[in-house]
């Protein structure tokens, strides 16, 4: 289950997640270090599995964007230490338009400032969550035209969300979430001992008949192996030792035979 933590943009959205697979904390007007001092989140926290961000909105303007990005990644650590297996996802800041109530329109200059600031912090958390496998970036493409942001999907004060916008919040983040599940999902139902790199085996100690045919038949520089009543020779010319295996075969090896390489050996064996 999702907990999904946020400022205003959060707080419709319960209505349009499924209740069972996702809780909605909305806090109107907060910045991104009163989320990290709220107390009552920590005690929830450790209860799910999955953590989404709606954050940082309320901190453009008044923060420089390194400084919103580097309280986003703290509040993430925040969250990995209440809930260690918990991937966190952040959802890009959405950008800003006109607000059309009379007496309420904002200067241009600023406008422009505000989703410059916003496209800045988006940029620099696409940068740092790369090296981050449990974070992972929610992208809002749909909220961008080549000409600003698209105004159908923000409400009339420019900020916060239109019913559509609100809809479309929603499906990106469902969108990513069911992504990592269905990657989770993928991983978890791979056969056990599968890999497509593989690994050279060390025998040491006492070998299995078994282990002896695979270790003296893939030798490169074996010069040949004859299998005859079930006794397997491999002859070179070093000196030997002699150790018993546990299914009752005898094996004789040079004193380097319990490491990697395994040239210069002589095995002899036989089932009792």
């Amino acid at each position: 289950m999702a907990l999904v933590l946020g400022h205003s943009q959060t707080k419709y959205l319960s209505e349009y997640f499924n209740s069972e697979s996702y809780s909605v904390f909305s806090y109107p007007g907060s910045k991104t270090r009163d989320l990290l001092r709220d107390d009552f989140m920590y005690d929830v926290l450790p209860f799910f599995s999955a953590v989404v961000l709606v954050s940082g909105t309320n901190d453009v303007g008044r923060m420089v964007p390194e400084c919103i990005v580097k309280d986003l990644f703290d509040l993430c650590d925040e969250i990995k230490q209440c809930s260690p297996s918990a991937t966190v996802f952040i959802s890009e800041i959405l950008p800003r338009s006109q607000n059309q109530f009379i007496g309420c329109n904002l200067r241009p200059e600023y406008l422009v400032k505000w989703n410059r600031d916003a496209t800045t912090v988006n940029t620099l958390l696409n940068q740092r969550v790369q090296s981050v496998l449990w974070i992972r970036l929610i992208r809002h493409p749909e909220f961008h035209t080549t000409t600003g942001p698209r105004r159908s999907l923000l409400s009339r004060d420019g900020l916060h969300l239109s019913f559509q916008g609100t809809s479309t919040l929603v499906q990106n983040i469902n969108r990513e979430f069911n992504y990592v599940i269905a990657h989770q999902r993928q991983e978890t139902s791979r056969p056990q001992g599968c890999s497509t790199v593989q690994k050279e085996k060390t025998f040491i100690g006492p070998l299995k008949y078994s282990e002896v045919l695979m270790m003296n038949l893939s030798a490169k520089d074996s010069d040949s192996v004859n299998i005859q009543n079930n006794c397997v020779n491999i002859i070179k010319t070093k000196d030997v030792k002699k150790i018993s295996g546990n299914d009752g075969l005898s094996v004789t090896c040079n004193k380097n035979c319990d490491k990697k390489s395994d040239t210069n050996t002589i095995v002899q064996g036989s089932t009792m």
